[in-house]
């Protein structure tokens, strides 16, 4: 219950989400998007918002079905529509001539657009949190982004919808715990933040102190 008061002191603050909006949450079934979902859903009444719910199934990985009948499943039990999508990404880059990484994220943006246009939803909210936030602003910075490129993510860009952005992984974990909700873990996905995150890092100290 303290992160649900914490996150709607945050909203009625911000007012980056109105009373009575239509929000297409995107869930991958990963916790820090199962834990926006269930915050979000525990504030509906509240705050007059209707839920729906996407999920885009990149099929990269032996499992990622799995995770697309885990948020059906979920999001029967909170009584949500959802829209679920299976797109060959692999293949989709390979025709694009585009990097893996940057393709996946420019075919979710699609997807979400399009179901957003789709549903009629005012905004597309997305489980962005501290730590994500943090890894972009490093990352940005190792490419030698100017002034505004390292601004980071926005809590509001146009119609996306970032509301977690003051709030970390572990106290979503936690809350997700506390409240006996299940969530499904992505071992590669982890594996690779960490390890791109440390590298990062590893290189900023490096290049600091050679910059002093």
């Amino acid at each position: 219950m303290f992160l649900q008061n914490r996150l709607h002191k945050a909203l009625l603050h911000s007012g980056i989400i109105p009373s009575g909006g239509r929000l297409l949450v995107a869930v991958s079934g990963g916790a820090d998007s199962v834990a926006l979902l269930h915050l979000l859903h525990g504030l509906a009444d509240e705050l007059a918002l209707s839920l729906e719910v996407a999920h885009l199934d990149h099929a990269l990985r032996e499992a990622s079905p799995d995770d697309a009948r885990f948020v059906e499943q979920l999001c029967r039990d909170l009584d949500l529509p959802v829209t679920v999508v299976r797109q060959d990404v692999r293949e989709m880059a390979r025709q694009r001539k585009g990097n893996l990484e940057e393709v996946a994220r420019d075919v979710r943006r699609e997807f979400l657009e399009a179901t957003a246009k789709e549903r009629s939803c005012d905004l597309i909210v997305l489980g962005h949190h501290a730590g994500d936030q943090a890894e972009t602003f490093l990352m940005r910075l190792m490419r030698g982004a100017g002034t505004a490129g390292l601004a980071g993510m926005r809590q509001l860009d146009g119609r996306v919808v970032r509301p977690l952005l003051s709030f970390h992984h572990e106290e979503l974990v936690s809350y997700l715990e506390n409240g006996d909700f299940a969530w499904r873990e992505d071992e590669s996905n982890r594996d690779f933040s960490s390890e791109a995150r440390s590298s990062a890092v590893r290189s900023f100290t490096i290049s600091s102190r050679f910059s002093r």
